[in-house]
């Protein structure tokens, strides 16, 4: 009988609630979810499996891309999709735990954070004051951050319209929808299906994205010049200025759209950088 009980113990799944974390002890490694978000507060969810939080980054989900460094102490995140730290140190890539409902910065590495441990990590950028190295933009304390309960992973799915979100830091991600049939519709129900905080002007285009909507930023020609979401389709591998609004394009017309803050190339600034998704 105790031969039996002990092989039982051996095989079965144990879940532990240990400071706030769910681990599943059954042989394989635990998962952690991992929240991106930029100065600015444009931001994604992804998921990695690994006995730290630096083998999650490894072997993150869909569309993400993490490029870190070697140090004296340990694995040291460069960048994030797009968005890489400054030589300087004053823009660089800083790392939360989550404990008791809120984020609290780490006083450890990637390399020395257990995932057992952490549930949820967060991946703040921030950028410092150059003489002080005190945080000026970026952080929990300084960005709307989103709700863990509201945690939305991509999957990778390629099915009907990819939208690629990039914001002026550089920072992208990925999301998509098969509903719809316009563009509008579609962006709409994707961001809705991501919980990525948006709004819908009354004609069908983007009113904010992110909480971030149009600024005027000068004038050109007696006009004026307005940093808002750009929208960009995917034509012969290139991103392309739409010239037709979201509600008035086809939920067909593309397979995949880039939509980037920013003036654009034909105001005198820059285009989307985000690679498109393959």
């Amino acid at each position: 009988m105790d031969k039996k009980i002990g092989i039982i113990a051996v095989v079965a799944v144990v879940i532990v609630v240990a400071a706030g974390a769910i681990v599943l002890t059954n042989g394989k490694d635990p998962s952690a979810t991992i929240l991106v978000e930029d100065q600015n507060g444009v931001f994604f969810w992804t998921e990695g499996s690994g006995k730290t939080i630096a083998d999650c980054l490894e072997k993150t989900s869909a569309g993400v891309k993490v490029t870190m460094t070697d140090s004296s102490f340990g694995k040291y995140i460069q960048a994030v999709n797009g968005l890489a730290g400054t030589e300087d140190y004053t823009g660089y890539w800083s790392v939360y735990q989550y404990s008791n409902g809120e984020w609290v910065s780490s006083e450890l590495g990637v390399s020395s954070l257990e995932t057992k441990d952490n549930q949820y990590i967060g991946l703040f950028y921030v950028i410092t004051d150059p003489e002080t190295y005190a945080i000026v933009q970026g952080g929990p304390e300084k960005v709307t951050v989103p709700s863990i309960t509201d945690a939305k992973v991509w999957d990778g799915s390629t099915d009907g319209v990819i939208f690629a979100l990039q914001g002026e830091s550089g920072l992208y991600c990925y999301i998509n929808s098969t509903v719809g049939e316009n563009m509008s519709e579609r962006f709409d129900d994707a961001c809705t299906k991501y919980m990525v905080s948006h709004s819908m002007s009354s004609r069908g285009g983007i009113s904010t994205l992110f909480g971030l909507g149009s600024v005027p930023v000068g004038t050109q020609d007696d006009a004026t010049i307005y940093k808002y979401w750009i929208q960009y389709g995917l034509e012969d591998g290139k991103w392309t200025w739409m010239t037709t609004g979201l509600k008035n394009t086809d939920a067909n017309a593309y397979k995949q759209m880039a939509i980037f803050y920013g003036v654009g190339s034909m105001y005198g600034g820059e285009d989307p950088t985000v690679p498109a998704y393959a």
